[in-house]
């Protein structure tokens, strides 16, 4: 959430950390995932000192780095391409086995063994739980997932075999000997404590002690020196004393001179501290009661791993390598960009431009990066470039493409060659520019609460403004009408016959209008749900079909007998049949949350996804699949009260508009307060999801 790390902000707001996480349970219906290119800032690092490699996590991907000249990094790989962001990597060195903690995206497990071709071994989602750290022992892997309860699990399947209680919401599991210490946080009372635990038999851990302490901000890491364990606190350093696990004391506590200390490694006699941007702190802590600081390396530091000569940095928007052998003097070898958080992107034949910033949480730069999708299952970067501001939409208009920068204006490029593009105009603005659409000679500003302006193209002189109702969020033009989206005020309806004198002739009331599409004589609105709306009399539009599945909609596509709507939060991607508007039916759905843009060329969905880059999924429906899932399934008859289950297993019962209305854990599900009808049933009882079609009668 997301997503990521961990940085000046308080541990509420941080990207794909939220006290509560919310974890869809990842379900679909008639649409699949493809591939996606979801790289993006970095927040985890791992060193393999034997192959001389670095496992790099950039937002829900990992980079594979040789590094045996630090000089001259190579990419080996970014094969790795995860369901969740990167949240930590685990690296056992014994196996070449690498682990990862993905939030949502639950835990991943890949074999790089060749390091050029990793190989996935097994991923596995848990339904309503944030998988935040993992810590591996032997043939089991502890999860912390900001509860207070930490999961066990088999390392080879990732099954749950166990789990247990602990005092407050786990955040850090660090793996000593045979003992494990857990940090944890109260956020109501303000205070983190520090609980040990001997594990030497793994699936009865004992509790052995607790240390409380205050926090600012809650602790992301911890390492061990002898018998003292280092905590990164925020404004300090923290040392406990654990040479006896059932009496842990407080040893040290070190002040720093910036703040923001999150995460830490130790090697030898040194340590090194990763404090966002106040960058990064090396200790010499061979007296490991009395560190003392050597020196302050002024770059953006988040996780570090550091080795002989060399720390390895995961910097945000960017993996770096600092020559630490002058340990007064620490020195930038290699870096290598990252993006930040994607803003928007459009489609340009096989090609996504997809623009680049510092949208969600401070890491980036302001860029466009171009994507060749012409393999939807893996699509790859072939440039990038940088650009004055966040780009917030794009409009390509034949050749031309028109990328609204921020508050800065509008940049031209001619795009003819879409994988060298050229700048050919621009123009500056000053205002924020929410969307923008392009019908030459004339170019539709929406500018929040500043209304709509119209620029002529070329001149770049401005023609006409439009005061908004409340902020005007989409433009869209269409059989010489311009509609806005007005948020509160729903969509405004202007004559565009003569663009340098728009005239307003019709609102249509709705709430929270966001974004527009249009097709045939019907508008397509996504905001407080969705709607669509008969404009075949501009003048006076009729609202003929609204739902509130999903319901926090940020994106919205019309193509063909299918609209696609995209939710930022909760239901994910859903496909509706609308061949007929005013009856249209829920024909498919992802459950990925997130959802903030679409672009549609049947079969295929492209979506920017919040902090997890582009994702392409395929519409089965238009493949012949009618109904995919659950043609082929099971009938179940429920005539009384429980509808029984021949296992105990996860369940999740469906409406045929998707919502969910039933889920749990068990062997039955009461039935008896539905009305009758076609419902679908998910069950997992550990041996994978079964899907059946349930026809409830009285």
């Amino acid at each position: 959430m997301f997503m990521l790390f961990f940085i000046s902000l308080p541990f509420d707001n941080l990207p794909g950390v939220p006290q509560t996480p919310y974890v869809p349970s990842l379900d679909s219906l008639n649409v699949r995932f493809v591939g996606n290119w979801p790289f993006g800032p970095s927040y985890a690092v791992a060193y393999d000192p034997v192959s001389n490699l670095v496992f790099a996590g950039s937002g829900c991907g990992v980079y594979i780095f040789d590094v045996s000249d630090p000089d001259t990094c190579v990419k080996l790989s970014d094969d790795i391409r995860t369901m969740g962001n990167v949240l930590q990597l685990v690296y056992d060195e014994g196996k070449q086995i690498l682990y990862l903690s993905c939030g949502d995206g639950g835990i991943e497990v890949w074999d790089v063994s060749v390091p050029a071709e990793p190989v996935l071994l097994k991923r596995k989602i848990y339904d309503g739980i944030f998988t935040f750290r993992i810590a591996l022992y032997g043939d089991y892997i502890y999860m912390a997932s900001i509860d207070t309860v930490v999961h066990i699990l088999d390392a080879d399947s990732l099954s749950m075999v166990d789990s247990f209680f602990v005092k407050d919401r786990a955040l850090i599991l660090f793996p000593s000997g045979s003992y494990l210490y857990i940090a944890e946080v109260n956020y109501e009372e303000g205070y983190q404590v520090l609980e040990s635990y001997d594990i030497s038999s793994p699936l009865s851990p004992v509790w052995l002690d607790t240390l409380y302490f205050i926090f600012l901000w809650a602790c992301m890491d911890m390492d061990i020196n002898g018998d003292y364990l280092y905590i990164p606190i925020f404004d300090g350093l923290l040392g406990v004393n654990v040479s006896d696990p059932s009496n842990l004391s407080r040893a040290f506590f070190y002040d720093f001179p910036g703040d923001n200390a999150y995460y830490i490694d130790v090697y030898e006699s040194l340590c090194w501290v990763s404090a966002s941007d106040s960058g990064g702190y090396l200790f010499d802590v061979s007296d490991p009661v009395s560190p003392l600081l050597l020196s302050v390396f002024k770059d953006t530091c988040i996780d570090c791993e550091i080795y002989g000569n060399y720390a390895y940095l995961a910097a945000g928007d960017a993996f770096e390598i600092v020559d630490i052998s002058n340990s007064s003097l620490p020195a930038l070898k290699t870096i290598w960009q990252l993006p930040g958080d994607m803003t928007d992107f459009i489609r340009v034949g096989d090609y996504v431009y997809a623009g680049y910033g510092t949208f969600s949480f401070g890491y980036g730069r302001n860029e466009i990066w171009i994507l060749d999708v012409s393999s939807p299952n893996k699509p790859y970067d072939i440039m990038h470039f940088a650009v004055p501001d966040a780009v917030n939409d794009f409009f390509l208009s034949g050749m031309r493409l028109y990328a609204a920068m921020g508050d800065t204006g509008v940049w031209i490029y001619d795009v003819s060659v879409p994988d060298t593009p050229q700048v050919v105009d621009s123009f500056l603005v000053g205002i924020e520019i929410e969307n923008l659409w392009v019908d030459s000679p004339y170019i539709y500003l929406a500018l929040g609460d500043s209304g709509v302006w119209v620029y002529e193209d070329g001149t770049f002189n401005l023609v006409e403004r439009v005061n908004a109702k409340n902020r005007a969020l989409d433009v869209l033009l269409a059989d010489g009408y311009l509609f806005v989206a007005d948020d509160d005020s729903g969509v405004v309806i202007f004559d565009a016959s003569n663009p340098e004198s728009l005239k307003e002739i019709a609102v249509c009331s709705l709430m929270n209008v966001y974004c527009l599409d249009y097709k045939s004589g019907y508008l397509f609105v996504a905001g407080d749900g969705w709607s669509i709306v008969d404009v075949s009399d501009p003048s006076n539009p009729v609202k003929v079909y609204s739902s509130s599945v999903p319901r926090y909609t940020r994106a919205i596509k019309v193509d063909s007998n299918y609209c696609y709507v995209g939710a930022i939060w909760g239901e994910g991607l859903y496909v509706f049949d609308v061949s007929v508007p005013d009856s249209a039916e829920c024909a498919g759905y992802y459950n990925q949350s997130g959802v903030w843009n679409t672009e549609v060329e049947e079969p295929y969905i492209y979506a920017h996804v919040w902090t997890k880059g582009l994702w392409i999924f395929e519409n089965l429906l238009l493949q012949g699949v009618e109904r995919r899932e659950i043609s082929s399934s099971p009938v179940l008859l429920a005539t009384g009260d429980y509808l029984a289950l021949e296992e105990r297993g996860v369940f999740m019962l469906y409406d045929v508009s998707g919502r969910k209305v039933k889920e749990g854990i068990g062997r039955e599900i009461y039935v008896g307060d539905l009305m009758p009808g076609v419902y679908f049933l998910v069950v997992d009882a550990g041996t994978g999801r079964e899907t059946f079609k349930v026809v409830r009668l009285r």
